[in-house]
């Protein structure tokens, strides 16, 4: 009968915590939201600059919009991840944030990046929607363990996916994790006080079941996807057969 934060939201949280391999992880009701609230709990905010690589979905420039802060577009390199060249080109005074994502699920720990970004006082948001499960082996990095927050979509297209909708946000800051749990319930504490007016951003209890019994055939998934790939490698060519 508990249809909205139950136990199941704990556990659930606890789960993806310990898989991605930070402190303080929250659910919430998508990807988009993740990001949205991420944003607002590094306290993005107008005339704000956030950089934003533009080969991704809508969702990680609207994100930016909703919290009043600028978008700013940067290339991509070969590898469909954030242009070094071009992010270093973007960054003014303005910028607080920059959201990497990536795309296709392709995950790669860029230590270059995160350097630029502790020297010049740049948040990182890292946009794992597409890549949850994801290691760098030749880092021993799990995706989500770059960023300031990490985020995270569980929509059913997703490889790690609910049967509806469903997000989450981590970060091992305490302060971070505190801002966003109160945002993520309107922004209450302890559902009383409004300590940062905002919107309804809660998970249901019924994805966070659906999750947890997924989170157990993930590998499995992951798996089957690796050997899709390489059947695919293996017999898709450059060769044009003409019709007999």
């Amino acid at each position: 009968g508990v249809f909205v934060m139950g136990d199941s939201v704990k556990k659930f949280e606890q789960s993806i915590g310990k898989k991605i391999g930070k402190k303080y992880t929250l659910g919430c009701s998508s990807g988009t939201n993740a990001i949205y609230l991420a944003l607002k709990g590094l306290n993005i905010k107008n005339n704000d600059q956030v950089l934003v690589p533009c080969l991704s979905w809508v969702s990680t420039f609207t994100a930016v919009k909703m919290v009043g802060a600028e978008p700013v577009g940067v290339d991509i390199g070969y590898d469909y991840q954030i242009d070094l060249d071009s992010f270093k080109k973007r960054i003014t005074k303005r910028t607080k944030a920059v959201i990497i994502v990536y795309f296709t699920g392709y995950y790669k720990l860029n230590k270059t990046l995160k350097q630029i970004c502790k020297k010049k006082n740049i948040k990182i948001i890292e946009d794992c929607a597409q890549s949850f499960g994801a290691i760098d082996l030749k880092n021993k990095s799990t995706c989500g363990n770059l960023g300031d927050v990490s985020c995270f979509s569980m929509n059913p297209m997703k490889i790690f996916g609910a049967f509806g909708d469903a997000g989450v946000t981590s970060t091992n800051n305490p302060k971070i994790f505190k801002k966003i749990e109160s945002l993520r319930y309107v922004g209450t504490r302890n559902k009383e006080m409004v300590i940062y007016p905002n919107l309804n951003h809660k998970i249901d209890t019924l994805q966070a079941e659906v999750l947890l019994n997924n989170l157990n055939l993930l590998n499995k998934k992951i798996k089957k996807r690796i050997n899709n790939a390489k059947y695919y490698n293996k017999y898709l060519t450059n060769k044009i057969t003409k019709p007999q």
